[in-house]
């Protein structure tokens, strides 16, 4: 209950270090869980990450009950990430293999690092079968993330040389404007629209 926290804190102000450590994870723990109602979304999202990255099991019905009456879709997404972050460090293998899964349909790049491992792990000469299991949906779930982080870069990077191509193509139109009205041959006008030209290929 996250109302026990002003008594933990009570507690961890007059205890020893021992005590303050093994209290820090608790009191951590129920304050995300408060936050997970915050008004503000980047609250709710930052201690739905945080839950995440605990890797604690009982963190999971809280996650499930807040994404289930959460309207902000980012919010949604980082709750339902954290739950198969978790998931993935269980001990069951059909569940490790399921939460793979999840990660790859939801493109987490924070998930690439342990799969990675237990791509890893179920490599190994003296790897058992669920490990094995295991590593083939970790290993394409990885496939999935990485290609679409190929694309996204790719038409990121399509983007940006369409932005940097028409800052030069306003640059020389307005060369253009103001050499005709000057009447004076203008010698610069073809070199930035070459120049903008190479601009978008190369970036392409």
């Amino acid at each position: 209950d996250a109302s026990l926290v002003p008594r933990l804190e009570e507690i961890r102000a007059n205890a020893d270090r021992s005590i303050r450590q093994a209290l820090k994870p608790l009191m951590d723990l129920l304050k995300n869980r408060a936050k997970l109602t915050n008004p503000n979304s980047d609250v709710r999202r930052s201690a739905a990450t945080d839950l995440g990255s605990s890797g604690n099991p009982s963190a999971i019905p809280w996650l499930d009950a807040a994404r289930a009456n959460e309207p902000n879709k980012w919010v949604r997404y980082t709750m339902e990430e954290s739950v198969a972050l978790i998931r993935l460090a269980s001990d069951d293998p059909s569940i490790k293999a399921a939460a793979a899964d999840k990660l790859g349909e939801l493109r987490s790049q924070n998930a690439v690092p342990l799969m990675k491992q237990l791509v890893a792990a179920g490599a190994g000469t003296e790897a058992t079968e669920s490990q094995k299991t295991v590593a083939k949906a970790a290993g394409a779930a990885i496939d999935r993330i990485e290609t679409w982080g190929v694309w996204s870069n790719a038409i990121e990077t399509f983007f940006r040389g369409i932005s940097l191509s028409s800052i030069l193509l306003i640059m020389s139109l307005g060369l253009a404007i103001v050499f005709g009205l000057m009447g004076v041959i203008n010698m610069a006008h073809g070199e930035l629209m070459m120049v903008g030209a190479y601009a978008t290929f190369v970036t392409q």
